[in-house]
């Protein structure tokens, strides 16, 4: 078992299995989503407001410490513009929505959520996405699609 914790974001990941392609995430609660491979099985928990839920010092001597990196914009557009070419859905960590890749701009990305009940666009340009003031990403709705891009880029 491991388990990751970036400090930045507030959120830890406990790896049940060492490897796992492609998992499906059910998500528990607004902090808690669980991963299972394709034989159902729980490979990965994910914890998002960690510091709240967890006890952290019980799980040191498990857990890797991480600081997040700068942002990394070139990074983050070759991931995505490699996601829309392959079709691959995005996955929002706090809310589980699955988004796809509908473009990717100079300095802007616009991502296709599905909902139950409807598909939401969402443009997320790079000046919104290097932000760090996680408080402001809070207040406009838009935290955990943040976060979820700040992962892809290699921020975590």
């Amino acid at each position: 078992m491991r388990i990751t914790y970036d400090v930045e974001v507030d959120a830890a990941y406990i790896y049940l299995s060492a490897t796992v392609k492609d998992p499906e995430t059910v998500q528990i609660d607004d902090d808690i989503n669980l991963d299972f491979d394709a034989n159902n099985r729980l490979v990965g928990i994910e914890v998002l407001s960690a510091s709240e839920r967890l006890d952290l010092s019980y799980l040191e001597p498990l857990v890797e410490t991480f600081q997040s990196r700068p942002v990394s914009w070139h990074r983050l557009k070759n991931e995505l513009l490699r996601r829309k070419q392959l079709g691959e859905p995005i996955k929002t960590l706090k809310q589980g929505v699955k988004n796809w890749v509908k473009e990717v701009g100079d300095d802007y990305v616009i991502l296709a959520s599905e909902h139950p009940r409807a598909v939401s666009v969402r443009r997320i340009t790079r000046e919104v996405l290097e932000n760090r003031n996680l408080d402001e990403h809070k207040k406009h709705r838009r935290k955990a699609i943040v976060q979820t891009l700040w992962s892809i880029g290699g921020y975590k």
